[in-house]
């Protein structure tokens, strides 16, 4: 992690903060298996809606197996962090998506491989917290089967735009529109021939 006091223009050395003191809590590493190497990829960073900071991040152990998503959370502005462990617990549940605020909630997209081994098919899938990402509850299928890694924006009143990288092929971007909180979803559109393919899209 590196800090930036001049919108981006210089910035400090890896993990450590404006002060010049060292980052408690980074570098990030994964948890530690007796069998096999680990490793964390994807993080996501976003502000809650009381200001702390959270990273969501995707760890997987690469004997071909995930172990699901990990939160860290920062009450002082990125200077010390405190791992909160893993979302419900689920080692299918994968971060890979965007973290939104709307009014005092987090909405994210996440994708799920079923059976935590890297073998599709996938599908993306959208999760709320009402309490600061402290737990998250699951507000619907983005998709059934087909996507894995997306983007997510918030329009306004209640209306949500994923966008949606296929899971298998990479031949494909998707879009889909929510006018209800995700709680139900349009028609998925292909978009492949205005986005192109995109893997790991964000807003």
């Amino acid at each position: 992690i590196r800090f930036s006091q001049d919108e981006g223009i210089t910035w400090t050395e890896e993990n450590t903060f404006l002060n010049g003191l060292p980052v408690l809590g980074f570098p990030i590493r994964a948890h530690s298996f007796s069998d096999v190497k680990s490793d964390v990829s994807e993080g996501i960073l976003t502000k809650t809606p009381n200001g702390n900071l959270l990273i969501l991040i995707r760890e997987e152990m690469l004997a071909h197996k995930h172990n699901g998503t990990h939160v860290l959370r920062s009450s002082d502005g990125g200077a010390t962090w405190e791992d909160e462990g893993k979302i419900n617990n689920d080692n299918a549940l994968l971060m890979g998506g965007q973290v939104i605020t709307v009014d005092s909630d987090l909405y994210a997209t996440f994708w799920v491989d079923e059976n935590a081994d890297y073998v599709p098919p996938f599908k993306t899938v959208l999760y709320r917290s009402p309490d600061q990402g402290k737990s998250w509850v699951h507000v619907s299928d983005v998709t059934s089967t087909g996507t894995a890694e997306s983007a997510l924006a918030y329009l306004g009143q209640k209306e949500l735009l994923a966008v949606l990288a296929d899971d298998t092929a990479a031949e494909k971007t998707y879009l889909r529109r929510s006018s209800d909180l995700g709680k139900s979803w349009k028609d998925l559109q292909d978009l492949t021939h205005l986005l192109g393919v995109l893997a790991r899209p964000k807003f």
